[in-house]
């Protein structure tokens, strides 16, 4: 019998033996279980706790969402020799960046967290901090979907295929375990998801200031706040974006990095001093492996992706991010790779093509752990916002940042000059990192594809260009189209 995927979630769990450094550590899958005999105990509970953080131990989640933005826009060019990811540089149609059947099994496990537990089984406490990392990861499911499928709310075309399109995505809340308790829903518009996305992070928000793990690799209050400036600043809310990135900063422990620390701030064996909320991947028992991992395409193995021309002419000589680059050589012959395209004399006196070495796998076996919000973000949202929302100095944490990656600070004057000079440090700070096609989208920006690309042969993307937003699954599509009340059958992106 036909049903959407959505309803062919089954409710098993991996049970784990973990430990509080390392939720994810040593999965042993045992197959399906009952409702009742995952919820009926602590060690049910906080293994299906810790099979719900595992939903994005996938390659959607690290080597996807990270590498995918920055090919899509102007960061990252697929390197001539290889076809790796080459559609995203290309900007084929349909970006496939939705990840759609990871993210609602990531909201499907965080709802029956927050509606499932019976009483008594978790101490108080226990159960609300749990609660709270459901709602904030439920919530970051949500706004990745809704970015990747529908545009900002108050930003669709005015001309155009897309012209007047608000439509998001589903919006499912409650948790099922068998197909009878799922049904077909419509997609909602880009106003109705992103009401559901704050209400989940500022439940997330008051139920974790009760207490919350005090680990990057678990969701804190400080995660949730980052993540709701993240998305009050795609709505366009300037005011509560700033607010909320400066009550982050207020929570967390983390600090941006010194000069001295950049260099190694994405090395897990040192610890990234940033990190607000990262997917910590143990090397032994979670690495994604040779042919899906971050390293495998940027550093250590197919080198498919690589710095842009475009990328590296936005570092200044002394830049402190530099040290993210270095030349490109293949890691098994130890020869350098000449197709690897981009210079900058600030690296052995630009005489050496480049590669970059963000993801450098330093635990081995291709594993790198996934920093998904840090420090640097909260400054650039606050910039951002204050030079957009007319509020506080715009500079202020724009230059702060700066110092401590060796700069001068900026002196621009107008609003547009300063949201530029706010935009180019992200690209700079956040390359590989999964923002740039992101921040040129909601901005309803053109893509300027970088002149390398196949000869220059790759056309810019206009805002209006239906490949602005990713199709919804043709699957799902066909599915509701053929069983769904009139009511609920999905629509499809404009032009697909």
């Amino acid at each position: 019998m036909k049903k959407i995927k959505y309803l062919l979630i089954v409710f098993t769990v991996s049970l784990f033996t973990y430990s509080c450094t390392d939720l994810l550590d040593n999965a042993q899958p045992t197959g399906q279980i009952s409702e009742s005999q995952v919820f009926g105990s602590v060690g049910g509970v906080e293994a299906f706790r810790a099979g719900m953080y595992a939903r994005l131990n996938v390659q959607n989640y690290q080597t996807e969402y990270m590498l995918g933005p920055g090919a899509l826009a102007d960061e990252l060019a697929s390197r001539p020799t290889t076809t790796r990811y080459s559609g995203f540089a290309e900007n084929t149609l349909g970006n496939g960046l939705s990840s759609y059947d990871d993210a609602y099994e990531l909201i499907n496990d965080a709802s029956m967290i927050i509606n499932r537990i019976p009483e008594g089984v978790l101490d108080e406490e226990t159960l609300t901090q749990y609660r709270g990392e459901a709602f904030m990861l439920r919530a970051f499911a949500m706004h990745h979907l809704v970015r990747v499928h529908g545009y900002e709310p108050g930003m669709e075309p005015a001309t155009g295929l897309g012209s007047g399109f608000d439509l998001g995505i589903e919006i499912r809340t409650e948790g099922v375990t068998t197909a009878s308790e799922a049904d077909f829903r419509p997609r909602k518009t880009n106003v109705q998801v992103y009401s559901q996305i704050k209400r989940d992070l500022l439940e997330s928000i008051e139920l974790l200031d009760e207490g919350d793990a005090g680990t990057e690799f678990y969701v804190t209050k400080a995660a949730a706040e980052a993540l709701l400036a993240r998305v009050y600043l795609y709505e366009r809310d300037f005011a509560n974006a700033d607010l909320y990135a400066s009550r982050a900063l207020a929570s967390t422990n983390a600090t941006l990095a010194t000069p001295a620390q950049v260099a190694t701030m994405f090395d897990e064996t040192v610890g990234n001093p940033e990190a607000i909320f990262t997917l910590d991947v143990n090397p032994t028992t979670e690495s994604i492996g040779i042919n899906l991992s971050l390293s495998a395409y940027t550093s250590t193995q197919w080198l498919a992706m690589v710095p842009t021309q475009t990328q590296m002419d936005l570092y200044e000589n002394g830049d402190a991010r530099l040290a993210w680059f270095a030349p490109c050589v293949n890691d098994v012959t130890g020869q350098a790779i000449a197709s690897c395209m981009a210079t900058h004399p600030g690296i052995n006196g630009g005489a050496d093509v480049l590669e970059l070495q963000k993801w450098n796998a330093e635990q081995g076996s291709f594993a790198d752990d996934i920093p998904y919000l840090r420090v640097s973000e909260l400054y650039l949202i606050q910039s951002e916002a204050r030079a957009r929302g007319g509020l506080a100095n715009p500079l202020t944490p724009l230059n702060e940042l700066r110092a401590n990656r060796g700069l001068a600070p900026v002196v621009p004057v107008t609003t547009d000059d300063i949201v530029n000079a706010v935009l180019e440090e992200r690209q700079r700070e956040f390359v590989a990192e999964g923002h740039r096609f992101f921040d040129l989208k909601r901005l309803g920006r053109t893509i300027t594809k970088p002149a390398e690309l196949l000869g220059g042969v790759i056309e810019d993307v206009q805002y209006t260009d239906i490949r602005i937003l990713d199709d919804y699954p043709a699957g799902e599509i066909a599915l509701s189209e053929a069983l769904a009340p009139a009511d609920s059958v999905l629509i499809q992106n404009p032009g697909y």
